[in-house]
């Protein structure tokens, strides 16, 4: 899980820019999981700030 994870934020806000956060993290993290990191599931990775993106890391990491 900790290497999808490292892959995950490396790429996301550049090869997933145009897809929502909904898309991109299926089989990461439920819509249910993203709202609970304070970010909308159907933002864009491109519009993200660092501090959401340290935030849905933490939500990974509590989910295992």
């Amino acid at each position: 899980r900790h290497t999808r994870c490292a892959r995950w934020s490396r790429g996301l806000g550049y090869v997933y820019k145009r897809q929502t956060l909904r898309k991109t993290l299926k089989g990461l993290l439920t819509e249910i999981q993203i709202t609970a990191a304070g970010i909308d599931p159907s933002a864009r990775a491109e519009r993200l700030s660092l501090e959401n993106f340290s935030a849905l890391a933490r939500q990974m990491k509590k989910n295992g």
